[in-house]
């Protein structure tokens, strides 16, 4: 009960607040990455080459998180839905946040035998 509402508390208040506006409010939870990894997955989709500005290759990125931005980018280019790209790019990032909460709240679940309350902070 306990990690479930843990994960409620993270994610529900995310969740509402897309559906509110899911075209601009996504920004406001990548903005300080979505210019440059998006820029540079767009890049990638489009040419296999992963850069910057179009031309030139660059390895000043997260390897791990880019490929993931950069596959996301894909998918929604090729199926045309490029406009939602950041959409998917926040929602992957709320996943993957959720999901190692998840797997932290078994863990102790699994060592301790039991969550307490102190699992929601």
């Amino acid at each position: 009960m306990v990690l479930a509402l843990t994960l409620g508390v993270l994610c529900v208040p995310v969740l509402v607040d897309l559906v509110g506006s899911p075209y601009r409010r996504p920004f406001g939870y990548v903005a300080a990455d979505a210019f440059y990894y998006l820029s540079v997955a767009r890049n990638a989709a489009r040419t296999g080459t992963f850069s910057f500005d179009g031309a030139h290759a660059t390895n000043g990125f997260h390897p791990l998180w880019q490929l993931l931005v950069t596959a996301l980018y894909f998918v929604a280019e090729h199926a045309g839905l490029a406009r939602h790209a950041v959409l998917l790019v926040g929602l992957a990032s709320l996943g993957l946040v959720a999901g190692g909460v998840l797997l932290l709240g078994l863990g102790l679940w699994r060592w301790a035998g039991r969550l307490t309350p102190a699992c929601l902070v």
